[in-house]
């Protein structure tokens, strides 16, 4: 039995929630569990950045903050439940809070959430300041977490600011970012992805890593 299977098993035998909850329950986790899917993240693997990609991935479903909001407590309470059964060591989404609810205009909500949670995120460590280079890249080129994760040092080009990006079938194509994010990304390749690298006497060429120093969601 896999993990959303036990806990709706979890839900509906020892909590007693009603059918109407637990198809909710259902419908959200399966959305989430074939987001990381296509992504190819395991759900030990979970974190920070990687919610933040899945919040603008419902953003982009013109969702509202509140069906949002409901997203999120479910995948708090399954991942609550997940660190209980010992199945992931920490419930990342404890870190993210919920989005204010209103009547203003949706369009003009995702630029102002996305800076918020760009903004919100902790630089004073290492891995801090790893979530805030790749978010700031994500966001200034628009790639997917995949196509971010699986760049090497080689293929950020500074002085012309151009990522080298290969797609399906080895595919390339030229990718621009923008003053802010190679601010950060400078930082932390110079800086702290040496660091968590060497913590763990690691030496390969792919710019983000995990907590551990080696290629991240890998």
């Amino acid at each position: 039995m896999d993990e959303k299977k036990t806990f709706l098993h979890y839900l509906k035998y020892q909590k007693n929630y009603s059918v109407l909850t637990l198809e909710s329950y259902d419908r959200e986790l399966t959305d989430f569990l074939l987001f990381i899917g296509k992504e190819s993240i395991s759900l030990q693997e979970v974190d920070y950045y990687v919610i933040q990609n899945y919040l603008i991935h419902l953003n982009e479903k013109h969702l509202s903050h509140t069906t949002i909001n409901h997203y999120l407590s479910s995948l708090r309470s399954f991942f609550k439940y997940l660190c209980k059964q010992e199945i992931v060591s920490s419930n990342p989404f404890t870190q993210v809070h919920s989005l204010k609810t209103g009547t203003r205009n949706p369009d003009f909500l995702y630029v102002d959430e996305m800076m918020g949670y760009l903004d919100s995120i902790d630089t004073h460590t290492s891995l801090g300041v790893r979530n805030k280079a790749l978010l700031e890249l994500m966001y200034a080129s628009g790639l997917r977490v995949s196509e971010v994760v699986s760049l090497r040092l080689s293929q950020v080009d500074y002085n012309r600011q151009m990522l080298r990006v290969f797609g399906k079938g080895s595919k390339e194509r030229e990718v621009p970012f923008h003053d802010y994010a190679k601010k950060w990304l400078i930082e932390y390749i110079d800086n702290d992805r040496v660091s968590i690298m060497n913590e763990y006497h690691e030496t390969h060429d792919y710019v983000f890593v995990n907590r551990r120093g080696k290629k991240a969601n890998k």
